[in-house]
């Protein structure tokens, strides 16, 4: 995990509120954020596999989501962080749906044991870990292929 995510996940551990503090003192930037800018503005959450696809037109798309997700507020950010601390309301081994997991090894947004704890919790779960990508690199590389795995489900 990148260095932000330790502070961000320890404010999560402390609380809403402590989270909502942390995310208005650390995260404003991101709903201004521009094409030219997103890159730096991941710091040490993304590594060289993600920096080497931030540019030019994915850049400006990236810039656009994020700063479109933070329009309103930060609730949805605050929701997903408090998910990964808080009991789910479920148990995983009673998914009994198709899952598939993708992950790069060099993905410093998401633990690489979160991946697997996922897919060995969830069962028949499909755990993909893809070397030489990381978080948004992954999505950019094989971006058809997880869209044809998903679209595969619904015939």
């Amino acid at each position: 995990m990148g260095p932000e995510n330790h502070d961000e996940f320890g404010a999560a551990l402390l609380g809403e509120a402590a989270l909502d503090a942390w995310m208005d003192e650390n995260a404003g930037a991101m709903k201004n954020v521009t094409g030219a800018q997103v890159r730096e503005a991941f710091g040490g959450l993304i590594g060289d596999a993600d920096k080497a696809v931030i540019e030019g037109e994915f850049a400006e798309q990236l810039a656009a989501s994020t700063r479109s997700s933070m329009a309103v507020s930060f609730d949805g950010w605050i929701d997903d962080d408090l998910a990964f601390v808080r009991p789910w309301g479920f148990n995983l081994s009673e998914i009994s749906k198709p899952v598939f997991i993708w992950q790069g090894d060099d993905d410093f947004m998401v633990p690489h044991a979160h991946s697997k704890w996922l897919a060995e919790h969830i069962p028949g779960s499909q755990l993909k870990f893809v070397p030489g990508h990381g978080h948004i690199s992954l999505v950019e590389k094989y971006r058809s292929e997880i869209l044809d795995q998903a679209q595969a489900l619904l015939k």
